[in-house]
């Protein structure tokens, strides 16, 4: 499983252990429900602020989730090269 999978089925499990809709944490954490739900799929990657504001809304902490996502992670993909990031 991707990292981002990891953290859709992360998020959907806190969400569904607090009984709230994709729609309820969507309108508390200020995101759209299409957005959580593609996050929720693995589809899309959140952001750092997202991660913030959606542990908010389901009474957890960012560095709680990723610790959950870590231990469900089984696939890393090879990481794509931009440049961006050479050292000098």
């Amino acid at each position: 499983m991707t990292p981002a999978q990891a953290l859709g089925q992360t998020l959907r499990a806190l969400r569904e252990a607090r009984h709230l809709s994709q729609e309820d944490l969507a309108l508390d954490s200020g995101y759209s429900r299409y957005y959580v739900s593609l996050i929720e799929q693995g589809r899309r990657n959140a952001t750092v602020l997202a991660l913030f504001h959606l542990a908010r809304v389901l009474q957890t902490t960012p560095s709680a989730i990723l610790r959950e996502t870590e231990a469900r992670v089984t696939l890393l993909p090879p990481r794509q090269h931009d440049g961006d990031d050479d050292a000098a």
